[in-house]
């Protein structure tokens, strides 16, 4: 085994001179203080899904333990900055966990819509959760398929990670994408079409 391949599966410090897969040695306090602050809103979610009840209060339950394993990941990597397991550990929760949020938020909408009135919408109430968590779900093949390419050649000797990263990097542009017509969606509801109050 190399030194390289050594430090990839240990828990090494720091070395200057020596690239980690971020670029930079990750910070323990932002990784501890995410843990928290995701910990204690799941906490609040499970406790709401518990007592209304309401089903889809679980995808905010489940984004929050994603993030909890993402975050600890990153603090890990902070220890541990050339680690592997550590990085794809974060990496790949990180990436994960928001599309359970935007499905909740998805779903809200269309509470909303159900409640104010269809006529304020230019689509249907259901149909913001089956276009835009179609779209996450493509986005987030995208981003798995580049960080699989990545992690392939994260553990090897002058692996080049850069078609990985830039596949994950794709993906996380057509989140955006979607996201930004899902809000010029949502401010119509919001705002009402201009030529008539809702």
């Amino acid at each position: 085994m190399s030194a390289e391949q050594d430090l990839r599966k240990g828990c090494h410090a720091y070395i200057a001179g020596t690239h980690t897969s971020y670029g930079y040695v990750p910070s323990t306090a932002a990784g501890i203080v995410f843990c928290i602050l995701f910990g204690l809103s799941t906490i609040v979610h499970l406790i709401q899904l518990g007592r209304s009840r309401i089903w889809w209060c679980s995808v905010f339950v489940i984004g929050g333990l994603v993030e909890i394993i993402g975050w600890a990941g990153r603090a890990w990597s902070s220890q541990c900055p050339y680690n592997s397991t550590a990085f794809l550990m974060q990496i790949s929760t990180l990436i994960i966990a928001p599309v359970f949020f935007t499905a909740g938020v998805y779903i809200i909408l269309g509470r909303l819509i159900q409640v104010f009135g269809r006529d304020c919408s230019i689509l249907r109430p259901s149909l913001y959760l089956w276009i835009f968590c179609t779209c996450d779900t493509i986005s987030l093949v995208v981003q798995a398929i580049g960080g699989g390419m990545a992690s392939v050649e994260v553990n090897k000797v002058n692996g080049n990670t850069d078609p990985g990263t830039n596949t994950m990097v794709a993906g996380i542009v057509f989140q955006l994408a979607s996201m930004s017509v899902f809000v010029l969606l949502q401010s119509t509801f919001w705002f009402g079409p201009l030529d008539e109050a809702c």
